[in-house]
């Protein structure tokens, strides 16, 4: 058997192979690899500690310190009604 990459070595890409040519036995299999590799070198960024600009918007810009606060605040607020309505529960109906 002989068996060929139709596209090998195209586009500066270079194509290796295994078991491309044999002879297969009765009853058995044969397996033939190709791998076709490119070689690229990465450029690297003129200013690699300027951080890109590229940063998609999420649209979130609210204060998060403003919604601290404001749950702060309720909860302090939920504490004291919690605390006030036990003190009014326990008060006698009718002290002098």
């Amino acid at each position: 058997y002989a068996v060929k990459e139709a596209e090998a070595n195209k586009d500066g890409y270079v194509t290796t192979s295994t078991g491309k040519k044999g002879t297969v036995p009765k009853n058995d299999t044969a397996t033939a690899n190709f791998t076709n590799t490119k070689n690229v070198t990465p450029t690297d960024p003129t200013n690699p500690d300027e951080p890109k600009d590229d940063t998609p918007q999420t649209g979130d810009n609210s204060n998060l310190l403003l919604w601290a606060v404001l749950l702060g605040l309720s909860g302090l607020g939920m504490t004291t009604v919690l605390i006030l309505g036990k003190k009014e529960k326990y008060k006698p109906k009718h002290s002098k």
